[in-house]
């Protein structure tokens, strides 16, 4: 997995969009998504990250590009809490234990689900259970991450993020190179 997906994979799953302002918060709620690293020409994203509100709590959805040949995604549900403009929680080892993943939008058989999860586990295992906030900052159209990890700043993971519609034909895909045509791509 490369450098880009292993820090994407850990600012999504962990929380990957507190509001910059109530407006922003208003869009999650309304069922608006965050395309990191978004390309507006191919309408991919390297992750794509939503927000449900059941009762008081708030839960972030993820798919993550983990490899784009094949197309390869990891999906997850976390719980999260907002702290004003930011959100914070662990990066939970439960949560990569319960992802789903396909390959070229297929999903995968168990074993080969088990190995992704164990590949996951190991390359993630320096941050798991540690408490990790993330803040986006305006930038142009859209934010940029800002990372904490045990309230250390963690200026190598930066990415920016647009806020698209579900409606907007944004997938998860390569973000760059030719523009994945085929039924594979994920979408939310």
């Amino acid at each position: 997995m490369n450098r880009f997906s292993f820090l994407t994979l850990i600012a999504i799953t962990v929380y990957a969009s507190p509001p910059a302002s109530a407006g922003q918060l208003d869009l999650m709620k309304s069922g608006k998504l965050q395309c990191y690293s978004p390309n507006v020409e191919t309408r991919t994203c390297a992750a794509l990250a939503g927000y449900t509100f059941p009762g008081n709590s708030v839960t972030n959805q993820a798919w993550v590009l983990l490899s784009p040949n094949p197309i390869i995604v990891m999906s997850t549900s976390s719980p999260v809490t907002f702290s004003g403009e930011t959100i914070c929680g662990p990066l939970r080892h439960a949560d990569i234990e319960s992802a789903t993943f396909t390959i070229n939008g297929q999903s995968v058989a168990p074993d080969v689900a088990g190995k992704l999860r164990a590949q996951m586990l190991q390359a993630m295992a320096p941050r798991l259970e540690k408490q990790i906030c993330t803040t986006y900052a305006p930038s142009g159209n859209g934010y940029v991450t800002q990372i904490t990890v045990d309230g250390v700043a963690d200026a190598s993971d930066s990415s920016s993020v647009s806020v698209v519609g579900p409606k907007d034909g944004y997938v998860v895909g390569p973000t760059t190179g030719p523009t994945p045509t085929s039924p594979d791509r994920d979408r939310r």
